[in-house]
């Protein structure tokens, strides 16, 4: 099993990382820009099994105020060019293995 974690540099997705251990394949903003649809197609190879996607604009204050669009893209639309990546490459969306499940009963192989 291979399970991709975009935003790997993050509070969530270092812990997800560390939590998936040698299956994860860790994915930084460094790697792939989420606003960009043309970058997501790095999800392409090596073909996850699972694609976890943690990235996210966070600063909440800005958000709200100063950076609204940058927060809107990189939190709606990022999060919709990750979905539609998965479906293209066949990769799918599995809304039953949630972050809940992963994180309270381990990782599984």
């Amino acid at each position: 099993m291979k399970v991709a974690v975009l935003g790997a540099n993050g509070q969530l997705g270092s812990d997800l990382v560390k939590a998936f251990g040698k299956v994860a394949i860790r994915l930084t903003h460094r790697d792939l820009d989420v606003t960009e649809p043309g970058s997501v197609q790095i999800l392409k190879e090596p073909k996850p099994d699972v694609v976890i996607n943690t990235a996210a604009y966070v600063r909440v204050d800005d958000a709200e105020e100063v950076e609204a669009e940058k927060a809107f893209q990189v939190n709606a639309i990022g999060a919709l060019n990750v979905a539609k990546a998965c479906n293209e490459f066949s990769l799918g969306i599995k809304p039953e293995f949630g972050v809940y499940h992963m994180v309270n009963d381990g990782y599984r192989s």
